[in-house]
């Protein structure tokens, strides 16, 4: 794993040959691509508005996810805190 101060970490994953497994973002001016503009910092109401897809679950705060939980894909976890993104995670379901 590699830590950045200015909010970046990324993890290397044995079940993919060692490749990156996954990134953390928690900087705020990390954001979406294609102008949606949603990232750290983002309330859930415009999160939820601006990106199609996402689906909620609740454990331990809230969690809201783009794309398929399902083995080889590639998600996006936005999680949340009192209705606000604190950290955004990238990267692949491995089980």
């Amino acid at each position: 794993m590699f830590h950045y101060s200015f909010g970046l970490d990324v993890i290397f994953a044995e079940a993919i040959g060692g490749r990156v497994g996954s990134v953390t973002l928690t900087g705020r001016s990390d954001r979406t691509p294609n102008g949606v503009g949603a990232g750290v910092g983002t309330r859930e109401v415009v999160l939820k508005a601006r990106v199609a897809g996402v689906t909620c679950a609740t454990d331990n705060g809230v969690l809201i996810t783009l794309g398929n939980v399902e083995a080889g894909q590639r998600v996006t976890d936005f999680f949340m805190r009192n209705g606000v993104v604190r950290l955004v995670s990238l990267g692949f379901v491995f089980d």
